[in-house]
């Protein structure tokens, strides 16, 4: 009888009791939208529209489909954690999430090397303007 009910639990425990999610599962895409980075950026290479309240009211968006054109994951990381400036400033938030997080978040970024012109990001964010006004 201990053999079958150890086999049972052996087959039903998965099921309510998942395991977390290993590091090379995370999914980047999901830390950088339930992160909230598109508060305040977007991602035209994977469709990451910024929250429609931020691009109604016209704040500034920051895309970041190139941003690894221009800098490395490591620098990504120390951004992220308010450890380093830009043009003397530094990362209006501090990543909040797990440091398996950050690493995935910050290589992810650092692979994107696409070049968007501001005239294509600038059609695009009115093309997301228009259609939320039109679905009011």
């Amino acid at each position: 009888m201990g053999f079958i009910k150890s086999f049972y639990l052996f087959l039903v425990f998965p099921i309510f009791y998942p395991n977390t999610v290993a590091s090379s599962e995370l999914n980047p895409k999901e830390i950088y939208i339930n992160y909230r980075c598109v508060k305040c950026h977007s991602m035209k290479v994977e469709n990451i529209e910024p929250l429609e309240e931020e691009i109604i009211k016209g704040k500034k968006i920051v895309d970041h489909s190139g941003v690894g054109l221009k800098y490395s994951n490591e620098w990504i990381k120390r951004w992220l954690l308010k450890q380093e400036e830009k043009d003397g400033k530094k990362h209006k938030i501090k990543f909040k999430g797990t440091e398996e997080e950050l690493e995935t978040l910050s290589k992810w970024l650092a692979e994107k090397k696409a070049e968007i012109s501001e005239q294509e990001l600038k059609d695009w964010y009115s093309e997301i303007i228009n259609r939320i006004r039109n679905s009011k």
